[in-house]
């Protein structure tokens, strides 16, 4: 849904890092990509919404540790430590 959205902000498929805006062909491709934005989209969307990145990934965080499956936990610890390198 994020892919998808992002695409009425005018970002375009990501061919530079692993990214949730890459493209992808099959729905396997689509379960694939991971859930954060690469460096270089997220500036771009950054650009358009002009919002805080580190109080973006806390409320991330706050989401991601609210539910209870054991699929979010890398996802958590990714944010932790995003969060921490921007503090």
């Amino acid at each position: 849904m994020v892919h998808e959205i992002c695409h009425l902000f005018c970002l375009r498929h990501c061919i530079f890092f692993s990214c949730c805006m890459n493209g992808s062909n099959h729905l396997e491709e689509s379960n694939n990509r991971p859930m954060f934005m690469c460096p270089v989209c997220l500036h771009k969307l950054k650009s358009w919404l002009s919002f805080d990145v580190k109080q973006r990934y806390q409320a991330m965080l706050e989401f991601c540790s609210s539910i209870k499956d054991e699929n979010f936990e890398g996802s958590c610890r990714w944010l932790e430590k995003a969060i921490e390198k921007l503090s």
